[in-house]
C-alpha cells in the first residue's frame, strides 16, 4: 500500500477495514442496519457513518489494557510507556484529522481480532490421541498434567512405549483458551534412560531463556520504532491543520 494512505486514511477504507476487524471479533452489533443486505459504505447517511465509527472508538476504547499500555499486548507493563486513551471522534475521522489517533485505532482493533493483549492461556490437562497405519484412532491410556502457566516449559515422558503414525491432543482443562505449543521427540529405543530427560530438559530451560531475552529485545525495538512513526504522524497532521487554517485567513482576507 502507499505510504500516503497511512498519512491520511480515506474514511472509506477506515470503514471497510474496520468492519472486516469487527466481525473477525465479534462485534456484529457495532455494523450499520444493511440496506436490502447490503453494507455498503455508499449506502450509508452521513448519521449512520457518525454512528458507526462513534460506537466504534467507544468500544475499542474500551478494551482491557491495550487502550493504555502499548506493552500490554506483548505482556508488558512499564509505567514508562502509558499512552492516552484514543483521543478521536468520529467526526475527525470523516474530515481527515487526527490520523495518527485513526491509524492507532485500527492497530488497537486489528490486536483485538489477533487474539493480543486477552488474558494468558494454557491447557491444565490433556489426553493423547493416536493412530497407526490408517487404523481407528486410539486413546492413550491416562490423561496427562498440562501448564500453569503461558511461559513453563513442560515436558512429558510416556509413561509407556507408544508407535504411532499421527497423534492428536485432547483439551480437558484450561485457562481462558485451550492454547498451547507442542513438540514431540522420538527415540529409536523404546525406552529413554532417565537422564535423557533430564539432558534434554536443561536444554529446553537454556533455550527458552534465550528466546524470552530475543524476544524482549526485538519488542523492545519495534516499541521504539512505533512511538517514532506515532510522533512523526502527529507532526504531519499538526503541519497540516496549521496549513488548512493559514489557507482559511488568505481566502477571507
Amino acid at each position: 500500500a502507499d505510504a500516503r494512505t497511512f498519512l491520511r486514511p480515506p474514511v472509506r477504507c477506515v470503514y471497510e477495514v474496520a468492519v472486516a476487524l469487527c466481525k473477525k471479533v465479534g462485534w456484529h452489533h457495532l455494523q450499520p442496519a444493511a440496506t436490502d443486505g447490503v453494507k455498503d459504505y455508499s449506502n450509508l447517511t452521513k448519521e449512520q457513518k457518525l454512528d458507526f465509527l462513534s460506537r466504534l472508538i467507544s468500544e475499542t476504547s474500551a478494551l482491557p489494557k491495550m487502550g493504555t499500555v502499548p506493552g500490554a499486548v506483548a505482556g508488558l507493563e512499564s509505567d514508562d510507556e502509558v499512552v492516552q486513551p484514543l483521543q478521536l471522534t468520529a467526526q475527525d475521522i470523516l474530515a481527515g484529522r487526527n490520523c495518527a489517533e485513526t491509524n492507532q485505532l485500527l492497530q488497537l482493533l486489528a490486536c483485538r481480532a489477533l487474539g493480543l493483549g486477552e488474558a494468558a492461556q494454557w491447557i491444565g490437562r490433556w489426553r493423547l490421541q493416536y493412530q497407526v497405519s490408517g487404523g481407528d484412532w486410539q486413546f492413550y491410556d491416562g490423561d496427562f498434567e498440562g501448564n500453569s502457566f503461558e511461559d513453563k516449559v513442560h515436558i512429558i515422558q510416556l509413561p509407556k512405549p507408544l508407535r504411532a503414525d499421527k497423534l492428536r491432543i485432547y483439551p480437558e482443562e484450561w485457562h481462558t483458551r485451550p492454547a498451547l505449543r507442542l513438540e514431540v521427540f522420538v527415540l529409536e529405543d523404546e525406552l529413554a534412560p532417565p537422564e535423557m530427560c533430564q539432558l534434554l530438559e536443561a536444554h529446553v530451560s537454556v533455550l527458552q531463556r534465550t528466546l524470552n531475552e530475543w524476544k524482549a529485545h526485538l519488542e523492545a525495538g519495534m516499541r521504539q520504532h512505533e512511538l517514532a512513526e506515532r510522533k512523526e504522524l502527529a507532526e504531519l497532521g499538526q503541519l497540516q491543520r496549521q496549513l488548512q487554517e493559514a489557507l482559511a485567513k488568505v481566502a477571507s482576507s
